[in-house]
């Protein structure tokens, strides 16, 4: 029989030695703000999300792994909390609520945690940009959404540790706006996912 999981305001870390991923097959039910902690390795949530209940993703600061859901059964609803030590892969459907927050913290050319997959994705809410820990070069770019989201009417891009001035969009409808930093050094093209130091 497969598991039948209820998140009551659990933490689920993969603490494998070898680095190796660990997979929640079955069902999940979302009651209360739970974590997914990809600490030494992906977790893969193959099993069906339902519920409303917050998630957050976190991981390992040093080597940044993914928390990927792969069912295309989800109907879960409620907020996720994307921290800069865990990545996203949506490989099913994913639509999380309107207040999700997404921290991205971008770092050398290229190097950053991410958003990607082959998924369907609601991207909703706000993302936060770290610019604290980039370490510049001419026309660095990191790739920090790699799937094509729907994008929410309401979604904003923040400039979280208050380095580039903050984001302004550019005109257009979601999904086809490029955010410009305050300080013109920066820019987020929604269409590209893509960050780019100008």
């Amino acid at each position: 029989a497969q598991a039948s999981y209820v998140f009551d305001g659990v933490t689920v870390r993969n603490a494998e030695d070898a680095g190796q991923p660990i997979t929640l097959a079955g069902s999940i039910q979302t009651v209360d703000p739970s974590v997914l902690f990809a600490d030494n390795g992906t977790i893969v949530v193959a099993a069906p999300v339902s519920g409303s209940g917050a998630l957050t993703l976190s991981g390992n600061a040093i080597n940044i792994n993914p928390v990927q859901f792969n069912s295309g059964a989800n109907t879960w609803s409620g907020n996720l909390t994307m921290n800069p030590t865990a990545s996203l892969v949506v490989n099913g459907v994913l639509n999380p609520g309107t207040g999700s927050v997404y921290n991205i913290r971008p770092r050398a050319a290229g190097v950053s945690n991410s958003i990607s997959g082959t998924g369907s994705f609601t991207l909703a809410g706000t993302m936060n940009i770290d610019l604290s820990s980039v370490v510049l070069t001419a026309g660095a770019s990191w790739n920090l959404v790699t799937l094509v989201p729907s994008y929410g009417a309401g979604f904003t891009v923040v400039d979280s540790a208050a380095v580039a001035g903050g984001f302004t969009a550019g005109p257009g409808a979601p999904g086809a706006r490029v955010w410009t930093s305050g300080d013109g050094n920066y820019e987020f093209d929604e269409a590209t996912g893509v960050l780019s130091f100008l």
